[in-house]
């Protein structure tokens, strides 16, 4: 999820050197000689919004472009400003689904997700993420 998942879509433009995951469990943070990674955990009522995929026969889960999203603006402490979103260089805005994120910050019931939720709409409406690439 989060940055590594948004990496994967081509929604940020750089790689992302921690493979950021969501998990019912406990938080946890490792690294071995396949690289770094973080389990963040969620509230089972947040844990939604993944898509089952397969690279060379191997099965693993990913999260939506717009849950991606929600997850990042949920684990990242702070206010999720205008400036914090067009300072993130977000590309291929295009393949988030405006309707489905509305939906989803609904169903998070967090004010500050309907915010952050509510100012990528707009940056978005107003062409602003293409505006700095």
């Amino acid at each position: 999820s989060c940055l590594w998942a948004l990496s994967s879509y081509g929604v940020v433009p750089d790689a992302v050197p921690v493979y950021q995951s969501v998990t019912t469990r406990v938080t946890r943070r490792f690294s071995n000689a396949l690289g770094s990674f973080t389990y963040s955990s969620l509230k089972q009522s947040l844990f939604w919004g993944s898509v089952t995929r397969a690279i060379d026969g191997v099965r693993f889960s990913i999260a939506e472009p717009e849950k991606a999203l929600l997850d990042l603006w949920h684990l990242s402490s702070g206010e999720w400003s205008r400036e914090r979103m067009l300072g993130m260089q977000f590309q291929q805005v295009d393949l988030v689904d405006r309707s489905r994120l509305d939906d989803y910050a609904d169903r998070w019931q967090s004010p500050r997700i309907r915010r952050a939720a509510d100012r990528w709409l707009r940056l978005v409406g107003d062409r602003a993420f293409e505006d700095i690439s």
